[in-house]
């Protein structure tokens, strides 16, 4: 049986014959976890399996992304043929803890991502029309003139819903009118004068 992505262990899955090392390379395994509304989660682990990647799984309630640092990459060609590579690949293995050379590389953000799931496409999650894939909202539901979230959009840090107070529609005019374009905006102006 897998065990719960909280208890992810060993660091190095390799070694591991309780978990479908599968999964968790290509991110199944956590993809069914966001699937299912878990909490959030933020998850390292490394493995040779295929070749020595180091492994990030970052999960905020909205977007699942998926970050490999492939050992090989950390490393010039001088420091490959002395065996650093190895040397450190060994030594995040017994530590139990990325090499600092892999921190810095995600501190310096020197890795692709990809989204491997996201409730903005999840059919199970109600859109509003205005917000979502409109002419004023992305798919993500964000502005297209503002680059904001609706203050109404669950997704949104500051969201509090005023559904009791009835004053939910005025975040929604707000993010109308600041997702206008100008054209918009002087034949609204032009009208009221």
């Amino acid at each position: 049986m897998t065990k719960n992505v909280y208890e992810l262990k060993p660091f190095n899955i390799d070694n591991n014959k309780n978990i479908s090392i599968k999964s968790y390379i290509d991110g199944s395994f956590f993809i069914e976890k966001a699937k299912a509304n878990s909490e959030a989660f933020d998850v390292e682990f490394m493995s040779s399996y295929g070749s020595r990647n180091y492994y990030k799984y970052i999960w905020n309630n909205a977007e699942l992304i998926q970050i490999i640092i492939n050992n090989n990459t950390l490393f010039n060609e001088k420091e490959k043929k002395s065996g650093l590579d190895n040397t450190n690949w060994e030594m995040a293995i017994s530590n139990k803890v990325f090499p600092k050379i892999v921190d810095e590389a995600f501190e310096k953000k020197n890795y692709k991502t990809k989204v491997l799931f996201n409730n903005f496409d999840h059919p199970g999650i109600s859109k509003c029309d205005i917000c979502y894939n409109s002419k004023y909202g992305d798919r993500k539901g964000v502005g297209l003139m503002s680059k904001v979230m609706c203050a109404n959009n669950e997704f949104n840090p500051n969201y509090d819903s005023d559904y009791d107070t009835g004053s939910d529609y005025i975040d929604c005019w707000v993010f109308i009118r600041a997702n206008e374009t100008k054209d918009e905006w002087k034949k609204r102006v032009s009208k009221n004068t």
